[in-house]
């Protein structure tokens, strides 16, 4: 989208900024494909990336923008795990309910983040109150809870259920094969493969079982 609007000439300074970089970098591994691509740049500084200087350390750095990437990073990965989880079709906005008060802090960088939330993951607002909604899933990130209330994108109690009613078959799938493994003369006497086999199932049943426990937990 930034290619397309008022942002289009930072945008491509940023573009080439990155990618001239990352061929520097690459080059001592590809260096034929950077090479080519290096050739190809509009405005190269050199005849060749075999002679341009290589990446430093940029004194502007900013380590409070690069902590505000991480966070907004990793809470639109959280959400669009939400998202995915809860089959939210990806075109439904979903709100975002951030705790008080220790979302306080981020307020302001939040705020001047909307517009990326919203294209990045589909979130139409932000509120911000002291007490977890009803029936919305939920993530930590930074230390901060984030809830997206779910009443009107799911059927919150038959997701429940539904969760419930899958933990428990797989419980007894468990607790069957925890038995077999726990018989001597199963380990004995069966080859090691099959013996392997069960001791891998146990653990994929595990797995799912604490996958779908977490995602219950979500919906609080």
């Amino acid at each position: 989208p930034r290619l397309a609007d008022d942002r289009r000439d930072s945008a491509l300074a940023v573009a080439f900024y990155v990618l001239e970089r990352y061929l520097k970098l690459l080059h001592p591994i590809m260096p034929y494909i950077t090479e080519e691509i290096w050739q190809r740049l509009p405005n190269k500084r050199g005849k060749s990336i075999m002679v341009s200087d290589w990446p430093k350390p940029d004194e502007l750095s900013d380590p409070e923008a690069a902590e505000q990437f991480e966070m907004m990073s990793e809470l639109i990965s959280e959400l669009r795990e939400i998202r995915a989880e809860f089959k939210i079709p990806p075109k439904m906005e979903i709100e975002v309910v951030a705790k008080l008060p220790e979302a306080e802090k981020v307020k302001p960088m939040l705020d001047s983040k909307a517009e990326l939330l919203s294209f990045l993951a589909k979130v139409s607002g932000v509120r911000y109150e002291s007490e977890a909604p009803k029936m919305s899933a939920s993530t930590v990130v930074h230390g901060i809870e984030f809830y997206v209330p779910l009443a009107g994108l799911i059927d919150v109690e038959k997701e429940r259920a539904r969760l419930l009613k899958e933990i428990e078959e797989l419980k007894q799938l468990l607790e069957k094969t925890e038995k077999k493994l726990s018989n001597k003369n199963f380990i004995e006497k069966a080859p090691a493969h099959i013996v392997e086999a069960e001791r891998q199932k146990a653990e994929n049943f595990r797995t799912k079982i604490a996958k779908l426990e977490a995602h219950l937990a979500r919906m609080r």
